[in-house]
């Protein structure tokens, strides 16, 4: 298997080998990626949060010669975004190593509010567009965590906690959505129905689905 970097500000990762194929997620600029073959301008890959599908071949670079140690903080920072993680420090970013050092349940609230009013887009892991599951992927990759691609699989992150001890930073998990916790029982989250990431009073439909509480960061630093 060959190794590569997504060479793109980030690059969409279809089903199939072709434009109108669904997008299941985006890699980041200088993202590794494994390559299992490649064909007619498309590469079918593995990304390092094990989601599989299909990049044009023209989004893939050389692998990184040595390893990522900044991440973006900020919701985008010239054509870099949230959570990318990179070799050297540019603009807007910070050592990944003082990132997780600032990992708190309250830091994932707070970065996910920058997110407001971004786009819903399926797939989608940047304010230009963004998932339920990609704002929870990008806030902790923020923080120097990778976490699973989707809400399904986040539901498995960290451990859980009772609905009456939430706190700012867990995880509500639905089965086929998630949000993310704030204070005196709101939620923010990349709405479907409402096109956009918002910030709203637990909606009484959701709070029937809840399946699970997650919490990824025990107390604040």
């Amino acid at each position: 298997m060959e190794k590569a970097s997504c060479i793109r500000p980030y690059a969409a990762l279809r089903d199939k080998p072709k434009q109108s194929a669904a997008q299941g997620t985006q890699a980041l600029f200088a993202d590794p990626i494994d390559v299992v073959e490649q064909s007619n301008g498309w590469a079918k890959v593995v990304l390092a949060d094990g989601y599989e599908g299909y990049l044009e071949s023209d989004a893939l670079g050389e692998p990184l010669p040595k390893e990522r140690a900044h991440v973006v903080v900020v919701p985008q920072a010239a054509d870099r975004y949230m959570g990318t993680w990179l070799p050297a420090p540019g603009l807007r970013t910070e050592p990944l190593a003082a990132a997780r050092r600032k990992a708190s349940g309250e830091a994932i609230a707070e970065a996910a509010l920058m997110f407001l009013g971004a786009p819903y887009e399926w797939g989608g892991l940047t304010v230009e567009g963004i998932d339920c599951s990609g704002l929870v992927q990008a806030v902790h990759r923020r923080f120097g965590m990778l976490l699973p691609r989707n809400a399904d699989q986040q539901e498995t992150a960290g451990h859980e906690v009772s609905l009456r001890s939430v706190q700012p930073g867990d995880l509500l998990c639905y089965g086929d959505h998630i949000a993310i916790a704030l204070e005196s029982g709101e939620i923010v989250h990349a709405s479907k129905e409402q096109g956009k990431v918002v910030q709203e009073p637990h909606p009484a439909d959701l709070k029937k689905r809840l399946r699970s509480v997650r919490r990824v960061f025990d107390g604040d630093d």
